[in-house]
């Protein structure tokens, strides 16, 4: 059986990682903040940063990633 003890280390950080690149690849995609991609790139911080902060939410992203990932894979 495989030791995953290691992930809850790192869950946080994942966490951050795939909010910022999908609020940044939402905002570069629908050009809300037209071509400023240093302003996309700030705002998908703050978001990011914003979930990390919030538990509840925090938990939430970290429960619905394996369905996320199944689905693009099936």
């Amino acid at each position: 059986m495989a030791d995953v003890s290691g992930f809850s280390y790192f869950a946080p950080i994942l966490a951050f990682l795939i909010v910022f690149i999908v609020v940044f690849a939402f905002l570069n995609k629908t050009k809300i903040m037209h071509e400023n991609a240093w302003l996309q790139l700030f705002f998908s911080f703050f978001i990011a940063s914003t979930f990390i902060a919030a538990a509840r939410a925090r938990e939430y992203v970290l429960s619905i990633t394996p369905w996320f990932g199944l689905v693009l894979v099936g």
